[in-house]
C-alpha cells in the first residue's frame, strides 16, 4: 500500500502540474499490482481500455491507462463500486474546480483515479 501511495502522489503531482501522466509511473504501479495481487480482471481492465480508445477526444491515454490499473487491483465487486464512486466524486469536484479556466479542455484526472486507487 505504501508503493501505491508513493507512486500515485507522483501521478498526481504530474498530472495538476504538467498535464501528462508518465508510461514509466503507469508500468511501476502495473508492477507493483502484479506482485501484491493476481490480475485475474484483464478482461475488465481491456474494455477499460477499448473504452478510453473511443473516448480519447475528452479522456487522456495516460488516464485511461491509470483506470485500467486501477481495475485490475480491485478484486470484490464491492472494492470496485466504492473505488468508482470515490474517482466520479474526485473528478466532479476537478471538473467544478477547473471550469472557469477556458485554457483546459481536458480535466487533469490523475488526482481522482488516484483517490479512487487509494481507497
Amino acid at each position: 500500500m505504501i508503493a501505491y501511495l508513493l507512486i500515485v502522489l507522483k501521478i498526481s503531482y504530474t498530472d495538476l502540474r504538467y498535464r501528462k501522466i508518465h508510461n514509466s509511473d503507469l508500468s511501476l504501479l502495473f508492477i507493483a499490482i502484479i506482485f501484491h495481487r493476481q490480475a485475474h480482471q484483464i478482461l475488465l481492465a481491456s474494455l477499460t481500455i477499448i473504452v478510453g480508445f473511443i473516448l480519447r477526444r475528452y479522456i487522456g491515454a495516460g488516464d485511461v491507462k491509470f483506470l485500467a490499473l486501477i481495475v485490475l487491483t480491485k478484486l470484490g465487486a464491492e472494492e470496485f463500486r466504492n473505488s468508482l464512486i470515490a474517482i466520479v466524486t474526485a473528478a466532479t469536484i476537478t471538473l467544478i474546480f477547473f471550469r472557469g479556466n477556458k485554457q483546459i479542455r481536458r480535466i487533469p484526472l490523475g488526482p481522482a483515479l488516484s483517490v479512487g486507487l487509494l481507497i
